[in-house]
């Protein structure tokens, strides 16, 4: 193959996949290999004729020391000789390391991505070009194979990813290493290599150094079948993807936590799109999808179309939790708030009102003459009466306690609070804010908008009676 056949190959990949628009600002990620160098150098070929504006990122992981920063130094003299703007961050990779599992590759990749966003938005873009190739798609591949990767791990490196606030752009995927060295070697570009590629250590290196190669060895045609399986199967990726975020927007709605879904529509749904669909959404909740594995998936799978429990959580990274509801679903970064004990003491020999923020809620009491009796039990789960002479000077306002339990009125003997809760199907997480009606000596008068006691009741004898009414947000 000549320079020319390979610049006509990723131009018409270019244009085929739609991957850059004309007089699209383009940031080039080169580390100094003969990938990137390549890359680079076939952007810059091509960049007068599509009026790209060009730049160079260079990102120094600092694990290499001198080697390192020599690389940094080629790069920036590289772009000085193109005449192309340079950009180039040094990390410390070793200080986060800790924070990914001490898996140094995770950790580098992470920061990786987040200074090429910084350079994007420096150099006034968010396209990023990036010199994977064929040879890389396949160990992708193989490597994820032989993890026991889903059919849409199997679509490898992607031509175009929207990913950490960037368009990831690959040109490079249909030409081999050895195509890319020898376009090298053509047009006489000096390039790098990084040592820490032939050290077994890593799982990537022994996939290219030993498996791969193996694998060619005994069967022609191994890594253009490999690339061949990722096209087909990120084509069907794509279609199934499609599906999914369709479902995703009918099924659930960002709230100011996270996002939250209908459980019984998300377990109607096929299983092979229910995964999709949590991917879709950890995605926009900023999880690495590295991070969360099959086994978390299908917990979140069985959670949702399993009968029981009701209510469960599960851990999915260090900031990401996901819960089921009864029959609503959530993915949110917060951990589950503690609700604060709170008691408020009223005065109901005279009329008044409060605020409870704890419950986002009001209420007020005022005292009156006997009416309607019907009105005692009356429609408005939010009121209840309560005779006056049987109530004492104070009441408190107070969220629960453990093994708070009330007399219903019309029941016999008395029930929990807490499976009075789960019977009516309360949220846990609203369980603990939920204010109560008690005496200061904790006898039940009230659970506001659920349950009143068969205490202090109105009745023929009842002189003076207190009204005492809830409202807010809390009950609606």
């Amino acid at each position: 193959m000549r320079g020319a056949d390979i610049i006509r190959q990723v131009e018409d990949t270019i244009l085929e996949r739609k991957l850059f628009e004309e007089g699209e600002r383009i940031v080039a990620a080169v580390s100094g290999g003969p990938d990137s160098v390549a890359l680079l150098h076939l952007l810059h070929r091509l960049a007068g004729r599509w009026r790209w504006t060009l730049s160079v990122a260079h990102v120094n992981h600092g694990l290499r020391g001198q080697e390192s920063d020599e690389e940094e130094q080629f790069v920036k003299d590289l772009a000085a000789r193109l005449g192309l703007p340079f950009w180039s961050a040094r990390l410390n990779v070793k200080e986060v390391t800790a924070e990914h599992g001490n898996n140094v590759q995770a950790a580098a990749r992470a920061l990786r991505y987040e200074a090429l966003r910084k350079a994007a938005e420096a150099l006034q873009t968010t396209t990023v070009a990036l010199g994977h190739h064929a040879d890389d798609q396949a160990e992708t591949v193989l490597m994820r194979i032989v993890r026991g990767t889903g059919p849409g791990g199997l679509a490898g490196i992607r031509f175009v990813r929207h990913a950490y606030g960037m368009k990831l752009v690959r040109p490079l995927l249909r030409i081999t290493k050895s195509e890319l060295e020898f376009y090298c070697e053509l047009f006489g570009l000096q390039f790098r290599r990084d040592s820490s590629n032939e050290s077994r250590k890593y799982f990537r290196n022994v996939v290219r150094l030993d498996l791969l190669p193996y694998l060619m060895k005994h069967r022609d045609g191994v890594r253009e079948a490999l690339s061949r399986l990722a096209q087909i199967s990120a084509d069907e990726s794509d279609l199934l993807d499609a599906e999914a975020e369709a479902l995703v927007r009918s099924l659930t709605e960002k709230t100011d936590r996270g996002v939250k879904g209908d459980r019984i529509g998300i377990a109607n749904v096929h299983p092979a799109l229910q995964r999709r669909m949590f991917k879709i959404i950890l995605s926009c909740l900023a999880a690495d999808d590295s991070s969360i594995d099959f086994s978390k998936l299908e917990r979140m799978r069985e959670a949702i179309v399993a009968s029981s429990p009701s209510n469960m959580e599960l851990r999915l990274t260090d900031k990401l939790y996901f819960r089921r509801i009864y029959d609503a679903v959530e993915w949110t970064t917060r951990e589950k708030p503690e609700a604060p004990s709170y008691v408020r003491q009223i005065d109901v020999t005279k009329n008044g009102g409060l605020h409870v923020p704890e419950a986002n809620a009001s209420l007020e009491w005022m005292l009156a003459e006997p009416s309607d009796p019907d009105e005692v039990y009356g429609n408005d789960s939010c009121v209840a009466l309560f005779d006056a002479d049987r109530l004492g000077g104070e009441l408190l306002v107070r969220n629960r306690r453990p093994g708070d339990r009330i007399e219903p009125y019309g029941l016999k003997g008395s029930k929990k609070v807490k499976d009075m809760f789960i019977d009516l199907k309360i949220a846990p997480e609203r369980r603990d804010k939920w204010p109560l009606i008690a005496t200061p000596d904790g006898t039940l008068l009230w659970v506001p908008g659920l349950r009143r006691s068969r205490h202090a009741l109105v009745d023929e004898r009842s002189g003076k009676i207190v009204r005492i009414r809830f409202s807010g947000d809390f009950f609606a």
